[in-house]
C-alpha cells in the first residue's frame, strides 16, 4: 500500500528533482524542482541524448521516461513548464504568462546542440482552444506578457506544427504524443478506494475502463494531423491506442490507477504510454 501512496503523494510533474545540481525557477529563484527551470539551467541526466519538452502534460512523463533510458545508457534533458507547451515566443494560455519567455529560451537553448537528439513533445491540446498573444504592457513593472488579446485557435495549432518541423530540420529526431483521453472520474479516489478493498500486498489489478473523452481525443488527433503532416524524423504517438477501447478511458492498469489529477497521466499511465507505443514498438 505504501508504494502507491508514493506514487500519488503529489502531481507526477512536480516530482522530479535536482538538489546537488540546483537551476534557476523561470521567475528567477532557485530550486531543484526540474519543472518550470529555465534551460540553461534544466536538470540533464546520462548523456542527454532524448529532449522533454512541453507542459505538464509532458513533465507527467519525467520519472517514468528516465527510468526507460536509464535502463538503456542514455539519459535527457528536461525542458518542460506547467501551461508551457511548445509555441512561438508570442502565444500563451491560461494564468500562466511564461511560456513566451519559455519558448524563447528553449529555441536559444536548443540551437545550441551540436549533434542531434531525440523530442518527446505532449501537450494539453485542449488548451489550444483558448491561445491569446502577448502585447506590449503599459506597466513596465509588469511581464508583458500579462497583457493579451484572444487569438484564433488555428495560429497556436500552426505554431505548434511549425516548431516541430523545425526541429526535424534541424536534423533531431520527433516523437510527438497526441491527445490524452480525460475520464470522467477521479481516477486516483477511484484507484485507492478499490485498493483497499483488495486483500493481497502487492496486487496485479484488472484493466478497468469507464467512460471519457475518447471521442475527442481523436478528434483533436484529426485536428493535429491536419497541421502536422508525415514526413521522415516525426513519429506521431496516439495514446488512445493503449488507453481506449469501445469508446471508453482505461482508467486502471495492471500496475494502478493510470492517471492522477483530471487529465494528467500517473507514473503507471506514462510510463504504460511509453513501454507500449515508443520502446516496445518503435516506429
Amino acid at each position: 500500500m505504501k508504494q502507491f501512496y508514493e506514487v500519488f503523494s503529489k502531481p507526477e510533474f512536480r516530482k522530479l528533482e535536482d538538489s546537488i545540481h540546483k537551476g534557476v525557477h523561470i521567475d528567477g529563484y532557485s530550486i531543484s524542482q526540474c519543472n518550470f527551470r529555465t534551460p540553461a539551467t534544466a536538470c540533464r541526466f546520462g548523456d542527454e541524448s532524448w529532449v522533454l519538452v512541453g507542459d505538464s502534460y509532458a513533465g507527467v512523463f519525467h520519472n517514468a521516461l528516465k527510468e526507460i533510458l536509464e535502463q538503456q545508457g542514455r539519459g535527457l534533458i528536461v525542458l518542460t513548464g506547467e501551461q508551457d507547451p511548445f509555441v512561438s515566443s508570442d502565444i500563451w494560455f491560461g494564468n500562466v504568462p511564461s511560456t513566451p519567455r519559455m519558448n524563447k529560451l528553449r529555441w536559444e537553448f536548443i540551437r545550441q546542440f551540436k549533434h542531434p537528439k531525440t523530442f518527446l513533445i505532449v501537450s494539453n491540446y485542449y488548451a489550444f482552444n483558448h491561445p491569446k498573444k502577448k502585447v506590449p504592457s503599459k506597466n513596465a513593472l509588469r511581464d508583458e506578457a500579462i497583457e493579451a488579446t484572444k487569438i484564433r485557435p488555428d495560429i497556436a495549432w500552426q505554431s505548434y506544427a511549425d516548431n516541430i518541423n523545425k526541429l526535424i530540420d534541424l536534423g533531431h529526431t520527433v516523437y510527438v504524443v497526441y491527445h490524452i483521453p480525460l475520464p470522467d472520474i477521479n481516477v486516483t479516489i477511484e484507484f485507492f478506494k478499490q485498493l483497499k478493498s483488495l486483500k493481497c500486498l502487492y496486487p496485479k489489478f484488472e484493466n478497468q475502463y469507464h467512460t471519457g473523452h475518447c471521442k475527442r481525443a481523436h478528434e483533436y488527433a484529426k485536428k493535429l494531423d491536419s497541421y502536422l503532416k508525415d514526413r521522415p524524423g516525426l513519429h506521431k504517438i496516439y495514446p488512445t491506442e493503449v488507453l481506449c477501447k469501445n469508446g471508453q478511458t482505461r482508467i486502471i492498469g495492471p500496475t494502478g490507477g493510470l492517471y492522477h489529477g483530471g487529465g494528467h497521466l500517473s507514473y503507471f499511465g506514462a510510463k504504460m504510454v511509453l513501454e507500449e507505443l515508443i520502446f516496445n514498438n518503435k516506429k
